[in-house]
């Protein structure tokens, strides 16, 4: 069941950052599902597959600053 959620959350992420959805609401929620997501790797313990994900993240988006700064406190 939690597996699927996190899938689920990061499908929508995946979604949310693409070209088409260039804008900061898109960003904002993208951030917003990042934040469930980390809980659902704190909660299985997997912190070290979390920073491995938000790492690749940011270097994917690395030339989108309003995403960088949306997902800043992940």
């Amino acid at each position: 069941m939690a597996k699927d959620r996190l899938a689920q959350t990061i499908a929508e992420i995946a979604t949310l950052t693409q070209p088409a959805d260039f804008n900061p609401l898109a960003y904002a929620a993208a951030a917003k599902w990042l934040a469930r997501a980390k809980k659902a790797y704190q909660h299985k313990g997997q912190m070290a597959d979390w920073q491995a994900y938000i790492e690749k993240l940011r270097a994917t988006y690395a030339r989108r600053p309003a995403l960088q700064k949306a997902i800043a406190g992940l």
